[in-house]
């Protein structure tokens, strides 16, 4: 059973999201982007919970990563610890050119927060490399976790960009690569039965939790119906299901 990830803006959704069991929770404000960050703020926030572990998003590689001023104001103002994950998204980059960036953000995270590859569906729209590229790249590199994702959500869910066997192929790509497998774009509940069948380590859910679209508000009735979808489950603690930190 995948375990369930949740997007949340503020520490009013992250508090809702903890004591409903959510134990996976990512910061992101949903009304700039795809994965464009919250505050600094409630970074430093959240990672005092040390019972939920704590994912941040952090935008695109070519807008944090371009100087190394500005890559290192960034990565400064991650928390030293309590935070498990961070991610970049590959937009308007090649793989070579993406490959320095990620690189130089990558060394400068804190020891025990992991970099997260994130590859698009969208991919040729939005000027990525390709997500199996990305999936061999990162298996190269000793990275632990590929999370798909769509770059622009105006185009609907990840399964109109990709095909079904597109995507199964892919995560038969991540698994014989020991990649934990991380699906995302714009999923919703009635998506569960795709879900089941590419079997994903991890699923994560903004706008299929949100009132209306993904910058609305989460709500506790679709919250509660996705974590009876897919319970909590005792081995999901990512000391157990996600490997060693990086």
């Amino acid at each position: 059973m995948p375990r369930l990830l949740v997007s949340v803006r503020d520490q009013d959704e992250f508090q809702l999201c903890r004591s409903s069991g959510v134990d996976l929770i990512d910061l992101k404000e949903p009304r700039d982007g795809a994965l464009e960050p919250t505050s600094p703020g409630l970074w430093q926030w959240a990672a005092q919970h040390g019972d939920v572990d704590v994912s941040l998003a952090l935008g695109e590689l070519v807008e944090r990563c371009d100087t190394a001023e500005r890559l290192h104001a960034w990565s400064a103002s991650i928390p030293s610890s309590g935070i498990r994950f961070a991610k970049l998204g590959w937009s308007g980059t090649s793989l070579a050119e993406g490959a320095k960036y990620f690189d130089r953000w990558r060394a400068e995270l804190p020891q025990g927060t992991s970099p997260v590859v994130v590859a698009y569906a969208d991919w040729r729209e939005c000027g990525a490399p390709a997500p199996l590229e990305l999936a061999h790249w990162a298996s190269s590199q000793g990275l632990d976790t590929l999370l798909l994702d769509t770059f622009d959500k105006r185009r609907g869910p990840l399964w109109n960009s990709l095909s079904e066997p597109e995507l199964r192929g892919l995560g038969e790509q991540l698994k014989q690569a020991n990649l934990t497998w991380a699906l995302a774009g714009s999923l919703r509940l009635g998506d569960a039965e795709r879900i089941d069948e590419l079997a994903p380590e991890i699923v994560a859910v903004r706008g299929g939790v949100c009132r209306g679209e993904r910058d609305g508000s989460i709500d506790e009735t679709l919250l509660k119906q996705w974590l009876d979808r897919f319970p909590k489950s005792p081995t999901s603690h990512a000391a157990r299901t996600l490997g060693p930190q990086a």
